[in-house]
């Protein structure tokens, strides 16, 4: 969707527009926004802000943050995978209820932004419930991942952020 076509949109999906329609790989007009803020984050590690408004007025209409496109992403995996942080946080206030859905090797949202080293996402997804002590299906938690990588920096936060305080 351009940015022009916006109030076009608002009409279709007003007047019932299916929403979370796929296309053959399963893609969803939010998948798609995601994958296109993706595309301006690798050429100009920015993009559109108005892309914000497209995800908004998708999630108006109940967008699906948890559909899985053919290769089983989500929009939320989708952006978490690029990095965008306000659009992860504009659908995580929407819903959060995959926060801790498995994905491809039985990886988390967490473990995804651990293993890309994103000490921002890493905080988001703590903030809407990501549970730190989750495992993948090598039984590695994000601990784990952080301590592989050797990042101090999200090895710290990851820990500071599990030790329990009395």
């Amino acid at each position: 969707m351009k940015y022009k076509n916006l109030p076009i949109a608002e009409i279709l999906l007003s007047n019932g527009a299916n929403v979370n329609a796929q296309d053959n790989d399963g893609h969803t007009a939010l998948h798609l926004v995601v994958d296109t803020i993706q595309v301006y984050y690798e050429f100009f590690e920015k993009y559109p802000t108005y892309c914000n408004d497209h995800i908004a007025l998708l999630l108006k209409y109940n967008a699906d943050v948890n559909i899985e496109n053919s290769q089983g992403n989500t929009p939320l995996s989708d952006a978490v995978e690029c990095r965008c942080i306000e659009p992860l946080a504009i659908m995580l206030k929407h819903n959060s209820t995959g926060i801790n859905k498995k994905y491809d090797e039985g990886e988390t949202l967490l473990h995804i932004a651990v293993r890309n080293e994103i000490i921002d996402v890493i905080q988001l997804l703590i903030d809407y419930g990501a549970d730190i002590d989750a495992k993948d299906d090598n039984g590695m938690t994000t601990i784990d991942y952080a301590a592989k990588s050797g990042n101090a920096d999200v090895f710290n936060f990851l820990t500071e952020q599990s030790v329990p305080w009395y």
